[in-house]
């Protein structure tokens, strides 16, 4: 005959005495030992205003965000925003036909990276005619203090270019100590590039400003639509910018100009002789 093993007296005892002789359980861990993990990732004073409009700690930010500082950007060597975003997961980044850079974050693409948005210093920033959002050489990262990156749908917050993703690129403001940096740079494909910047502070005012040139051949693609051999191997671009910074107490004022222009890959039906000129300029 089949007896139910709880239903004996003995049985309920022994149990009872095994939970007892258990140690107890530790506490659920408190908001100081969450922050204390946090803190093994983030680093505390990481301020982010992407994710929520808000300046607000990126451990604690409701996104997925990741923090470029000026010391990330020298030392990962990149010189344009698409550098910079190669280093990301769920990010990737081609040259198109256009003599654009494609832009996919998690999958969702466009022909004219209408569905990343770009900020500058909260600004959109962004072509007029196609919403493009500019991550090549024509955004360079000379005056630039940190990148913040929101891999994910921003819409709710800032429409629909930032369907896949919003990226806010802060400048830099005038420094505590005086400083002048120039340098130059010469590679392959005749590419030359020089910059200068600085600032200062005095009390209650401060400057910064920057000055950039930068021209090269480029290195093409090798076919066009179509699968076409491409005639212009060569990709020149161009990009003279130019900015500054000021401020005085709460009051800031800044001014950027940006000069820019590259090739643009025609299609198999246009005339070869017209290849040459088919450019694409900027005045911003």
């Amino acid at each position: 005959m089949n007896r139910n093993v709880l239903a004996h007296p003995l049985a309920l005892l022994s149990i009872f005495g095994i939970f007892c002789a258990l140690p107890a359980a530790p506490a659920m861990a408190g908001e100081g030992d969450e922050a204390s993990v946090l803190r093994l990732f983030f680093e505390e004073e990481e301020l982010v205003t992407a994710a929520s409009r808000i300046p607000e700690e990126a451990r604690t930010a409701p996104a997925t965000v990741d923090v470029f500082t000026r010391e990330d950007i020298e030392s990962t060597g990149a010189r344009t925003l698409a550098d910079l975003l190669r280093t990301l997961e769920s990010v990737y980044i081609a040259p198109q036909t256009s003599s654009r850079e494609f832009l996919w974050i998690r999958g969702i693409r466009n022909r004219y990276n209408d569905k990343v948005l770009i900020l500058m210093d909260g600004v959109p920033w962004r072509d007029p005619v196609y919403e493009n959002a500019p991550v090549d050489e024509y955004l360079p990262l000379t005056n630039v203090e940190r990148v913040e990156v929101v891999r994910g749908p921003g819409s709710a917050l800032y429409g629909t270019n930032a369907f896949a993703g919003v990226i806010n690129v802060v400048t830099r403001t005038p420094p505590e100590k005086p400083f002048l940096d120039v340098q130059a740079a010469a590679g392959d494909y005749n590419t030359r590039e020089a910059y200068a910047r600085g600032g200062f502070k005095a009390g209650p005012v401060g400057l910064f400003a920057f000055l950039r040139y930068f021209d090269t051949d480029g290195d093409g693609l090798d076919l066009q639509r179509h699968q076409l051999k491409q005639v212009l191997r060569q990709n020149p671009k161009k990009n003279v910018s130019g900015g500054l910074t000021f401020t005085a107490g709460d009051f800031t004022f800044r001014y950027e100009q940006v000069d820019y222009d590259h090739t643009f890959y025609s299609d198999w039906d246009v005339p070869t002789w017209r290849w040459s000129d088919e450019w694409y300029y900027y005045r911003d």
